[in-house]
């Protein structure tokens, strides 16, 4: 878990998670691994995180639907607001299940 004000994509704990995105994990048996897709929940905070997704070919952003019908639903455009306009993000958000989880 990474504490942090995540209001602003200059806010430390972005840096965090950039650095636990960006390393290597090593196995046991010394093959080393990396991270090559990573969800967000964009509920929260959507601006910031479409903001920090955009930059990101590896962040996912996700928002959680308690449905128990499907685990994932097809995709739709995320949109940011810069400067009180909306823009897109250029990144889709993926519907996901949680209630199977």
């Amino acid at each position: 878990m990474i504490l942090g004000n995540t209001s602003t994509t200059d806010s430390e704990c972005w840096g965090e998670l950039d650095a636990l995105l960006g390393r290597d994990w090593d196995r046991e048996d010394g093959m080393q691994l990396q991270i090559h897709r990573a969800a967000i929940d964009a509920h929260y905070q959507t601006n910031t995180v479409a903001q920090y997704a955009r930059a990101r070919k590896k962040i996912i952003p996700v928002t959680g639907i308690d449905n128990w019908k499907t685990e994932l639903l097809p995709s739709r455009p995320m949109n940011l607001k810069l400067n009180g306009k909306s823009q897109t993000s250029g990144k889709r958000r993926w519907p996901l299940g949680v209630s199977l989880f």
